[in-house]
């Protein structure tokens, strides 16, 4: 059995400037320049937000294609549930175990993942990969495929204001153990 389409590509072709135009590149404007002098004053500084005490950092992960072959075996085996990688000290002040499901909650919605311990986590992050999870009106299950990073942005409110893109990583939440008794089961 076939699967997948072969489609022809469309030959990229740039347009010309329209008449009259001046404008060009501006490499190192003065307003983005200003506005990231600003992040980089505060780098090294704690978080100070008691709410929102940890950063929920986006991930990629090795042998693992986005949102696809989730329900492969083969996958399943190697990553059987959506990972939320924490700096070991972290789920340690948290009561947190190897695997334990958790929720990540922003001030917009929360998500549920699967706890695991990384040392290479910087304290006070965690790195969970995008492109799990299921639709916004199907029930999140942190065994199954598990939450959507996307339900933790805000699109009306923390973006870009140049680009509209919202906020994607390092967005504020707090970590607490799942609420429902569910238990890890082997992938099959």
């Amino acid at each position: 059995m076939q699967k997948g389409k072969i489609v022809e590509a469309q030959a990229l072709l740039v347009q010309p400037k329209p008449a009259g135009w001046e404008g060009k590149l501006s490499v190192g404007n003065g307003a983005m320049m200003e506005e990231l002098a600003g992040y980089a004053a505060k780098l090294g500084e704690p978080i100070e937000d008691g709410d929102f005490p940890f950063r929920m950092i986006g991930r990629r992960m090795t042998a693992i294609h986005n949102s696809n072959w989730h329900e492969d075996p083969v996958q399943r085996k190697r990553v059987p549930h959506h990972p939320a990688f924490m700096n070991p000290a972290d789920m340690e002040a948290l009561g947190l175990s190897e695997d334990q499901p958790v929720e990540l909650e922003s001030a917009r919605a929360f998500i549920s993942c699967v706890a695991k311990a990384d040392k290479t986590v910087r304290a006070g992050c965690v790195s969970t990969p995008h492109s799990w999870g299921t639709n916004p009106d199907e029930k999140e299950d942190p065994l199954g495929a598990g939450g959507n990073t996307g339900r933790l942005s805000f699109n009306d409110r923390d973006y870009d204001k140049r680009t509209g893109i919202p906020l994607m990583s390092a967005i504020p939440i707090r970590v607490r153990a799942k609420q429902a008794t569910v238990e890890l089961e082997a992938a099959e």
